[in-house]
């Protein structure tokens, strides 16, 4: 995978579309992209950039626009209740469907609360993606202050061999899923799917409407 670049990295979230899984009372916009579009505005003073719903894992996310090579997501917590933002992952897709795991802080310590300091998940040799998602693996709001994600645009000649890339890795993962659930599956046709923290068997003999729902995240959490 390319490492070296012409430019510098940059911020590639700033100022670009984002949304996330719920509004609250304590919104600052009545709409799930207005509301997350504070956390993409460069503004690191330690109050919250978006505030989700109490909820089932809840999620941000922000579309860098184009395939990108990131080698840093930071997230920049917000001081008051700090506490709430402990276990939460980090996920890339390409297509904002498709999603991989690619950080987990578990760390039970409170990050921010005092310095601004953010959590800094690293990928030295960059990771491929165009969507990049915060979630939080428990059941309660979400809020932070800020995401920046540094990196590099993909130049159109690397944007297919690194979506291709991307899909490798999926499948990769995926496999190891099917090996892991292969003891309740054996037999039966269909996928693993990712859905809120969990991996489910997607059988083909389901319903459309079902699959649809179970692969692209909207099924309830409480049905899964």
């Amino acid at each position: 995978m390319p490492s070296d670049q012409p430019t510098a990295p940059s911020n590639l979230a700033l100022g670009r579309p984002a949304t996330q899984s719920s509004i609250s009372e304590w919104s600052h916009f009545p709409t799930p992209d207005g509301d997350a579009a504070g956390a993409v505005n460069g503004k690191i003073d330690g109050g919250h950039g978006f505030h989700t719903n109490m909820e089932d894992m809840p999620w941000w996310q922000v579309d860098l626009g184009v395939v990108c090579i990131v080698n840093e997501v930071r997230v920049y917590n917000r001081q008051h209740c700090a506490f709430r933002l402990i276990d939460f992952s980090i996920l890339f897709s390409v297509d904002g469907e498709q999603w991989i795991e690619v950080y987990r802080r578990r760390d039970p310590e409170i990050f921010g609360e005092h310095d601004l300091l953010p959590v800094v998940a690293v990928w030295k040799n960059g990771m491929v993606c165009r969507f990049v998602r915060v979630r939080l693996n428990r059941r309660d709001h979400l809020h932070f202050c800020e995401c920046e994600v540094i990196g590099f645009t993909a130049t159109p000649d690397q944007a297919p061999v690194l979506e291709e890339d991307f899909h490798r890795r999926l499948d990769w993962t995926q496999s190891l899923l099917r090996e892991k659930l292969a003891v309740f599956v054996d037999g039966r046709e269909g996928t693993i799917s990712e859905l809120h923290g969990r991996s489910m068997f997607v059988d083909k003999r389901y319903h459309p409407r079902m699959i649809r729902a179970l692969t692209r995240g909207g099924y309830e959490n409480r049905e899964i």
